[in-house]
Parts: C-alpha cells; structure tokens; sequence
C-alpha cells in the first residue's frame, strides 16, 4: 500500500508540476497577445506624407489615411529612423490602431524605396 501511495504521490506532483509550467508559459506570452489587440498592419507604398499623416496604397489596391503623432515610433530594418526617412514611394508595413474613427499609427517599418528607381527608356529604330 505504501508503495502505490509513493507511485500516486509522485504521479501527482508530476502533473502539478507540468500545470504550473504550462500556465507560467501563458502568463509570459499573454502580455505579448496582448500588445498587438486591435493593431491593424496596414503594408502598401506610400503616395503622401505629412507632417501628422501618412497615406498608404494597401497591396489590395485601397488608400488608407493614417495619422502620426509622438509616440508613433519609424524603423527602417532594424535600426531607428524618422519621419524624414519616409518618402513617397517608400514601401512599408505600419502598424496602427482605430481610435475614434481614424486609424493612429504606432510604428512605420520602411522598406525599399521604390521611387527612386527609374525604369530604363526604351529606345527603338
């Protein structure tokens, strides 16, 4: 009898062991779900920007306003960049939220600059 109790025992810690480490797992990735709620990733080229807007050719074809404010933060790969870095033209990926009706940006990843490649002219005789 007490052997089967030990093997109970054990068998139980075992479990309550791997609850504990599978809900401390949820607790340190819920905070990360959490941070995207309600962000929409808006990918297109950028046609205009403003001092306090952006607007954006989706890849679907739409053209989406988004605003700026301070805390909208510019990345250009993984290095810090500015509004300045932002031309039309440039391709990116902006990540923003609906508030009151308008879509406000949190952060402008920059890609390749399209703009500033010039299709060759074809010549024909």
């Amino acid at each position: 009898m007490k052997k089967n109790l030990r093997t109970i025992t054990k068998s139980i810690a075992a479990w309550s062991f791997a609850l504990t480490v599978i809900l401390a797992g949820c607790n340190i990735l819920a905070p990360t779900a959490r941070a995207h709620e309600g962000m929409e990733h808006i990918t297109g080229t950028v046609i205009s920007v403003g001092e306090n807007s952006l607007s954006v050719k989706t890849t679907k074809g739409t053209t989406v306003e988004v605003r700026l404010d301070a805390k909208t933060e510019y990345v250009h790969g993984k290095e810090p960049a500015k509004l300045s870095d932002v031309k039309t033209g440039s391709r990116v990926v902006v990540h923003a939220m609906k508030m009151n009706g308008t879509m406000v940006s949190h952060q402008i990843n920059i890609g390749v600059n399209t703009s500033t490649s010039t299709p060759a002219k074809k010549t024909g005789k």
